[in-house]
This record gives structure tokens, C-alpha cells and sequence, in this order.
């Protein structure tokens, strides 16, 4: 027979991997403390000459779990060039672009910024290939160990899941009462929560250690043009297809004008039709008239 007392203390413990669950976590919300000093790995801006900066080593601690992140800022002459050997790099090392904002000037790119995720053994060497874009003038590559943090989400995740299989070998057990059963069900269905809030979380977290995020900004060398003043015959040829363009502008408007009103016209013209006809017949019937009032009287006969 199923025991309260059992089901009291499995209830409770369901109840504290759920609360242990839902404490926050460090990959929640801020990040992790970043490594000290000896720990951090090494970051620098590429000097003027030319020379490559420092990169972060790959961890050489079998093991460990490490997030990877850097920042790549270098100067291009030609953005649309630049731009499909950066995709080519992308492409070729496995990872995709996860955001990418342009902006424009007058008539050409003036800056980009690409947020790239590279798997992370392979983000050194994509970074070696990405320095060759161009004149690189800012590099920063950092690392985040959080072994601590994935250990014990791995644990909670596991505490979790056994939760969950004794509940269900206690569900599946014939000589429960109801409200035993209802009881068990609905603890069932709040350790089934708790192991996918912690799923999410672990899947969330192995994706920023697989994959590393670099932001690469490129920006366009520009050429400065001083202004020239106009000649007398760049102001002639200005004003001659300026009075062209007017006067193709007139043309259309007085065309516009007259397809507008061709239907008022010609409705115009059939009642002048229609009336000087009217006219006509109304004087011929005026002059008839008159010729028969103005014919003479014979005289009278002589007596």
C-alpha cells in the first residue's frame, strides 16, 4: 500500500529541485564573472604597422566549459568586396550571421556591423583569415569559464529527471486512492516543467560554448573630393536642361489638361450641333411667317 507518508517527503523533495530550479543561474541574465588577469585570455589592439594583435589561445584543459567572444574592427577600401569574403569566411568555418546592421552615406556603404556565430575551435583560424580584409584597427578576443555553472545545471537537470521517473513508477501503481493519484499527477506534471525549463537552459548554454560570437566591423575608407566651382559652360548646359525639364513638364501638364476636358468638349459641341439646327428652323419658320403677313391685298373690283 502507497504510504502518505512516502508521498509527503516525494513531494517535497519534487518541490525542492523545482525551487532549486527556478533560482537564478549565471548564464541567466548577466554574465559570469569573466577570468582574472592570469585566466583571461589575452586581448590587444593591432598597432598602426600592421602587426597581428594577441588572440585568445583555445582552452587547453580538457573538459572545461568556456564561452568565447571578441570584437574585430578593420578598414576596408572596397565594402562590397570586403563583404563577400567576410560571408565566405563565415561559410567556410561552418557558422552563419546572427545580426548585420549597414549604414549608408551619400552613395555608398560608410560602416557595417556583422554579429557572426563561428564554432569555437574554429575562431582562431577564421580570425586569421578575417585580419586580411583590410587594415584591422581594434581586436578583442575574451573567454568565460563556466565549467561551475554547467556542472551544476547538469546535476539539477539530473536530480530532475529521476524526480520525474520515481513519480511516475508511483503513478503506476494500482492501489492508490484518487486523491493520492491527483496529488501524484499533479507533482508529475510540475517535475515535467522543471525538467524542461532545465533542458532549455542546458541546450541555451552548450549553444554559446559551441559557438562563439564575434562582432566585425567594417568601415569604408572614404576619398575626400573638394568642391569645384562651376564654369560659365557648366551653368549654360545646367540652365538648358533645366528649361528642357520645364518645358517637358508644361507639355505633360497642358496634355493632362487637354485629356481631361476632351469629354466636355465633345459634349459641348453636339448641343451647339443640336442647338444652331434648332436655330436654323426656328428663323426659317419666323421668315415663312412674315412673307405670308407682308403679301398684298388685291383691290377691290371696279363698279
Amino acid at each position: 500500500m502507497f504510504s502518505r507518508r512516502h508521498l509527503a517527503a516525494l513531494v517535497l523533495l519534487t518541490a525542492s529541485a523545482c525551487a532549486k530550479a527556478s533560482a537564478p543561474m549565471v548564464m541567466d541574465g548577466a554574465a559570469a564573472p569573466t577570468a582574472t588577469t592570469g585566466e583571461k585570455a589575452g586581448e590587444a589592439t593591432k598597432p598602426a604597422d600592421g602587426k597581428p594583435g594577441l588572440t585568445a589561445e583555445a582552452p587547453a584543459q580538457a573538459g572545461r566549459k568556456v564561452i568565447r567572444n571578441g570584437e574585430l574592427a578593420v578598414r576596408v577600401e572596397d565594402y562590397p568586396k570586403a563583404a563577400a569574403a567576410l560571408q565566405a569566411v563565415v561559410d567556410a568555418s561552418g557558422g552563419f550571421v546572427q545580426d548585420m546592421q549597414v549604414d549608408h552615406s551619400v552613395e555608398a556603404v560608410s560602416s557595417a556591423t556583422w554579429i557572426i556565430r563561428l564554432p569555437a575551435a574554429g575562431l582562431d583560424k577564421a580570425l586569421d583569415r578575417l585580419r586580411h580584409l583590410g587594415r584591422v584597427t581594434q581586436e578583442h578576443i575574451g573567454a568565460e569559464d563556466v565549467t561551475e555553472a554547467y556542472t551544476d545545471l547538469q546535476a539539477r537537470l539530473d536530480n530532475a529527471i529521476a524526480a520525474e521517473a520515481r513519480l511516475r513508477q508511483i503513478l503506476a501503481k494500482p492501489e492508490h486512492e484518487l486523491k493520492d493519484v491527483l496529488e501524484v499527477e499533479r507533482e508529475l506534471t510540475r517535475a515535467r516543467e522543471n525538467v524542461e525549463v532545465l533542458q532549455g537552459r542546458k541546450r541555451l548554454l552548450d549553444s554559446r560554448i559551441d559557438l562563439a560570437t564575434l562582432k566585425v566591423t567594417l568601415s569604408v575608407s572614404g576619398k575626400y573630393v573638394p568642391p569645384v566651382d562651376p564654369t560659365l559652360l557648366d551653368r549654360v548646359e545646367e540652365a538648358w536642361w533645366n528649361s528642357l525639364e520645364a518645358l517637358s513638364e508644361t507639355a505633360q501638364g497642358l496634355l493632362v489638361v487637354v485629356v481631361a476636358v476632351a469629354p466636355w468638349l465633345a459634349i459641348l459641341a453636339l448641343l451647339g450641333w443640336v442647338a444652331g439646327i434648332a436655330v436654323r428652323w426656328l428663323v426659317q419658320r419666323l421668315g415663312r411667317r412674315g412673307q405670308v403677313r407682308a403679301k398684298p391685298t388685291p383691290p377691290p373690283p371696279p363698279q
